[in-house]
């Protein structure tokens, strides 16, 4: 089977991207003919990729370009002429907002391709993307979901629900606004949710249920070659950006009322590093470690008590969170987003209310006295990985929803 696969991006850069890489290595390993489409860049996870000469510049800066970000028709024009070429069976569609855009539903509606979508994030469902009012705090209430267009529009503008700025909700709300009255994610034949939760935004926003299906993400098989540790040495885990969806003030407020001999490290980087380093500025037992991978991170992994993913925003399937458990490390979670699907509350880790920073540290110290109950919910965690999380329980699922969709 000839699949396309296509995504704003074709390099490492976040979790959709490192997503798409795996998931052609996944298909290339069954036998299929895999191709991809993205944006141009300096270096592709493929090096020199074969038909990259078919990729769109990314969006611009300037006036004349700003419409790009609603409707590129560059890169329907280029798809257009790479569809003709390789002439695919079924085209996968990832993340394609403020950058390919809605265009490449166009062409491949155009050539009447076959067409499934992942859903990644609520870019398709909240005006702001990330379900967050002022980019603060979480919006329970789901104000805009399955409402006006208008609505959402208007409540994203003066909510500022992108960074809290005016400029960006604007831009973001405009962009959604277009994308909704264009009738163009009508035409997927399937969406793959990585979480229920995802799921059920997309129901409640108008989607078809009868057009969703729940997939777990997955992690390289690699991972089932760690030997599990289940000792450690002192001190719990966070590792992601630093940023303010993430509840990392809450973490940190959690950890002022914890004895000081309770370590924290935090591993990534983001906007937000230099606040939360003032927060912690009097806080010795809070290290900040920076952006790490390769043995460095397995390293910290293998020797934490557990991890801490404290998100106040919608998470919807974190990546982090399998890659503790392959480690065979308890969570500590916030009850938010596809967090509680992967965290089973005092069977794999530990589950508190979001922005709950007293109840945070409760998990916290809970973990921190009692290490038989860490590693039992460590292995666990282990097990759940090993049967739900890896490439072949992806594969055999995926293979059900391309077959479905080939056969409408």
């Amino acid at each position: 089977m000839k699949i396309l696969i296509i995504n704003n991006f074709f390099e490492p850069i976040g979790g959709a991207e490192k997503y798409v890489n795996s998931l052609g290595n996944i298909l290339q390993t069954e036998g299929h003919e895999v191709f991809y489409y993205a944006c141009k860049a300096d270096e592709y996870f493929e090096k020199d990729y074969k038909y990259s000469n078919y990729f769109p510049d990314r969006k611009g800066k300037s006036l004349k370009k700003i419409y790009k970000r609603y409707y590129n028709k560059n890169a329907e024009i280029n798809l257009e002429a790479y569809l003709q070429e390789i002439k695919p069976d079924i085209v996968h569609i990832n993340n394609i907002g403020h950058n390919l855009t809605v265009s490449v539903v166009n062409a491949c509606e155009k050539y009447n391709i076959p067409m499934v979508m992942t859903i990644h994030d609520c870019g398709m469902f909240c005006p702001g993307g990330r379900l967050m009012r002022h980019n603060k705090t979480f919006c329970k209430g789901l104000t805009c979901l399955g409402k006006s267009d208008w609505i959402g529009l208007f409540n994203c503008i003066t909510n500022k629900c992108y960074r809290n700025s005016l400029y960006e909700s604007v831009k973001f709300a405009s962009v959604f606004f277009y994308n909704k009255n264009s009738k163009l994610y009508k035409y997927p034949s399937f969406y793959i949710c990585p979480s229920n939760a995802i799921k059920n935004l997309a129901i409640k926003s108008g989607l078809a249920e009868n057009k969703l299906t729940t997939i777990n993400n997955f992690l390289e098989d690699s991972q089932l070659e760690i030997i599990p540790n289940y000792n450690d040495n002192g001190y719990f885990l966070y590792c992601g950006r630093l940023s303010d969806e993430k509840g990392l003030k809450s973490l940190i407020a959690a950890m002022k009322l914890l004895p000081k001999d309770i370590e924290l490290r935090l591993v990534g980087s983001g906007g937000e590093e230099s606040k939360l380093k003032k927060l912690a500025k009097d806080m010795p037992n809070i290290k900040f470690l920076g952006y790490m991978s390769g043995t460095e991170l397995e390293e910290e992994y293998k020797n934490c008590i557990a991890t801490i993913i404290p998100s106040n925003g919608f998470d919807n399937f974190p990546t982090s969170a399998m890659e503790s458990f392959f480690y065979g490390k308890a969570v500590i979670g916030s009850n938010i987003g596809g967090i509680p699907e992967i965290v089973e509350n005092n069977e794999t880790g530990l589950i508190f209310e979001p922005a709950d920073a007293e109840k945070l540290a409760e998990a916290i110290n809970i973990l921190y006295k009692d290490r038989t109950l860490s590693v039992e919910m460590g292995k666990k965690a282990r097990n759940k990985a090993e049967n739900l999380y890896t490439k072949k329980a992806y594969y055999e699922k995926l293979k059900e929803v391309y077959e479905k969709v080939l056969n409408f």
